[in-house]
This record gives structure tokens, sequence and C-alpha cells, in this order.
């Protein structure tokens, strides 16, 4: 089977070539660019223990 884009004949095969050659296109592309930006930004630092306890001693064993 074939569609017709542009009035040309066009099979399924290349579209599905195409398509799957776009999707990895994309994603390689959006997989690069500068890795300094996402590096720069510092974690956050923690200002109380909020240390987890258990209602009954067997939770606190958990």
């Amino acid at each position: 089977m074939s569609y017709n884009i542009a009035g040309r004949a066009i099979k399924n095969e290349y579209l599905v070539l195409g398509t799957i050659a776009a999707t990895v296109g994309i994603a390689v592309s959006s997989m690069g660019g500068d890795k300094k930006a996402s590096s720069t930004s510092a974690p956050v630092p923690v200002k109380e223990d909020k240390s987890i306890t258990g209602e009954t001693p067997e939770e606190e064993d958990l």
C-alpha cells in the first residue's frame, strides 16, 4: 500500500523509515548541548533532621 503525498506515491516502508529517523534525530539532538548549565545548580541544605519514628516498638524495629 502507498499514500499519495504531494502528487507522488510514497510507500509505507519509506514513511516508517522517515518516522524512525526523525524520532531518533530529535532524541539525539535533545540530549546534546551545554553540560555546564545543569551542573551549576547547588544542592539545597537540610535545616533540620526529620527522622521517621514508628508508633509501636514493632514499627521501630522495622
